[in-house]
């Protein structure tokens, strides 16, 4: 049988340029997860505050058997939020045939974060192939992040994924992030693992602004996810809690 095995990991911001890392929690659910942390985890209790958004998952197929993410939900709690408004834009035409040094360079100030993807790449009479690449995502706007990827083995190929952003009034949950898997090498190809961070600060007339912010209103931060696989139906949910404290 599948099992995925999904670790979500924290990363500090620091004076907005470096990181550093440190393990949040370690689950195993199946059979699709998405656990995210944020961090710092000190905050102010009513004032938005910038912080470091960090994604890791993995997807683990037994022999003779390929789980073919297709889409990805995630539901972020109503205290945090994205904010582009003064973040240079990038245009999907830009990336979308690109390798990553080509859409780096076009789309370098829209960078928003981060991270590398594995992929499982198989043919028929052939042993599975498992190239890796650097991901890199771009602000596409109010309602769209860019997520870059190229394969050069055993295909040269780009792949953006494109995440849907919008504002939803669910109870806890306050932004909806739907992520939607192109095929990958002619569909011969699936994702395997993610590790994503999202963070950055600019300046937008004359003031510091951050992409990511979030407030500690009841001493906790939480998300959901729901995962659909090519051959399976039936989403697979999830859910991650975080607790914060208040600053100051």
């Amino acid at each position: 049988m599948t099992r995925i095995f999904a670790y979500a990991f924290v990363a500090v911001a620091c004076a907005g340029i470096t990181s550093s890392y440190e393990s949040f929690a370690a689950i195993e659910v199946g059979p699709g997860s998405a656990p995210i942390g944020f961090t710092p985890t000190k905050l102010p209790k009513r004032k938005l505050s910038p912080i470091h958004l960090e994604l890791r998952g993995a997807i683990d197929s037994a022999e003779g058997e390929r789980r073919v993410l297709k889409r990805m939900v995630l539901e972020i709690d109503r205290n945090v939020a994205i904010d582009p408004k003064g973040l240079a834009t990038c245009r999907l035409r830009r990336i979308r045939k690109a390798d990553t040094a080509t859409a780096l360079k076009a789309c370098k100030a829209a960078l928003v974060g981060e991270g590398k993807m594995e992929f499982e790449v198989s043919y028929p009479e052939q042993s599975p192939l498992i190239p890796f690449g650097r991901v890199l995502a771009f602000n596409g706007g109010v309602t769209r992040i860019y997520l870059h990827a190229f394969l050069k083995s055993p295909v040269a190929a780009p792949l953006v994924i494109v995440v849907k952003a919008s504002k939803v009034q669910r109870g806890r949950y306050g932004t909806k992030l739907v992520a939607t898997i192109p095929p990958i090498a002619d569909g011969a190809g699936s994702l395997t693992k993610i590790e994503l961070g999202l963070f950055r600060m600019f300046t937008y007339k004359g003031k510091k602004r951050s992409y990511l912010r979030a407030r500690c209103a009841d001493g906790k931060l939480q998300a959901r996810w729901e995962a659909e696989f090519a051959e399976v139906p039936v989403l697979s949910r999830g859910a991650v809690i975080q607790p914060c404290t208040v600053k100051g």
